[in-house]
């Protein structure tokens, strides 16, 4: 049986043999270490293999609360914009008074706004009814009213007179214009036109028609018992009377009792008057004093040539006959008269101006009285 080294034994021999052995364990020892060594670097290599060959765990997904609460984590981060931050307090204030300033802005203008429209409401509302009123008001009329030219489709235009009045003494004494609602002639309208022309229906003691020339700055009348015939062979009356005003020319109304010419007056035409030519002048001042008036009418109810002839009817010197000239306007056996016996500047029947007009006339007269 072999003796282990620590055996004890003779002490030459193992002494030897322990100088022996004790070099062989050390290459033992440093072959373990070294083999120990080897191995520990194969386990790493392995592993270091094993870790490279293995996948890469993946990234876990975020959630979608997550995302958000970053994402509500970032802006919180970011500076907040100017109109976020907080301002000083003069800065709050003026801005909290522009605001209040602009609030009132629009208030006022909403109500601007509502009142324009009520505004606009009433007036078409107006309007309307005036519409109604004067439905058969034509355009000459209302164009001489306003003091405007006339449209030619209309009748040609309209005038207020070129020249100051000629002496209207004779008309104003005869009346009474605190009573009256006749215009004074004090006034005069500027010039807008070609000299006018008008007709008015007069139902004074007796009913004719007052046929009314512009010339020499005034209107020459003639009071025409059976009005003006559209048929040439018709010649009709005409007895001159005293000039009146321009501003007669579109009058309507009545005239009290127990003043001149008392009755209702009715603007039954109006229009504008063209002179022709008679012995060699258009002038109708000129042919006024001959005797004779060569004119072309253009108006609602009157149109075409006509003549006023002065006649020794009566022996007075103030009569004369009104005539149609054979044109194309002229027509036999019409009477004008009758077939448009209303008034053109507001459709009403004499009947209607006296009433209305009575009213007024008696209003008038008690405030004439009370002063």
């Amino acid at each position: 049986m072999p003796r282990t080294p620590d055996a004890p034994g003779p002490a030459g021999k193992s002494t030897a043999k322990g100088s022996t052995a004790r070099p062989a364990a050390g290459k033992s020892a440093a072959k373990a270490t070294a083999k120990g060594t080897t191995a520990r670097k194969t386990a790493a290599s392995k592993a270091g293999s094993t870790d490279k060959k293995a996948p890469k765990p993946k990234t876990a997904t975020k959630s979608v609360g997550t995302t958000a609460k970053e994402s509500t984590a970032a802006k919180a981060k970011r500076p907040a914009p100017s109109s976020m931050q907080p301002e000083p307090t003069g800065a709050k204030r003026r801005v909290a008074g522009q605001r209040v300033t602009k609030i009132k802005a629009a208030a006022k203008t909403a109500t601007a706004k509502a009142s324009t429209a009520k505004k606009a409401i009433a007036k078409a509302g107006t309007r309307a009814a005036k519409a109604a009123t004067t439905s058969a008001t034509p355009p000459a009329t209302k164009a001489f009213r306003k003091r405007s030219t006339q449209a030619p489709s209309a009748g040609a235009e309209i005038t207020a007179g070129r020249k100051a009045p000629a002496s209207l003494e004779e008309y104003q004494r005869m009346r009474d214009f605190g009573v009256t609602p006749e215009p004074s002639g004090t006034e005069r309208p500027p010039d807008v036109g070609s000299p006018m022309f008008c007709v008015q229906r007069h139902a004074a003691t007796a009913l004719h028609y007052d046929f009314r020339l512009e010339m020499g700055g005034v209107l020459k009348s003639w009071a025409v018992p059976k009005g003006p015939s559209y048929d040439p062979a018709d010649k009709r009356l005409a007895m001159e009377t005293e000039d009146h005003p321009l501003s007669y020319g579109d009058f309507e109304g009545l005239i009290p009792e127990g003043h001149y010419g008392a009755g209702a007056v009715m603007l039954w035409d109006i229009g504008t008057v063209e002179y022709l030519e008679e012995k060699g002048t258009t002038d109708p001042l000129e042919q006024y004093a001959r005797g004779k008036l060569m004119f072309r009418l253009r108006g609602t109810k009157l149109n075409g040539e006509w003549t006023l002839v002065k006649s020794r009817f009566g022996g007075r010197g103030n009569a004369w006959l009104l005539i149609k000239h054979k044109d194309a306007t002229a027509r036999a056996g019409s009477d004008i008269v009758t077939e448009r016996p209303d008034s053109v500047k507001t459709g009403r029947t004499m009947e209607e101006i006296a009433e209305k007009g009575g009213k007024q006339t008696r209003e008038r007269v008690e405030r004439y009285r009370g002063k």
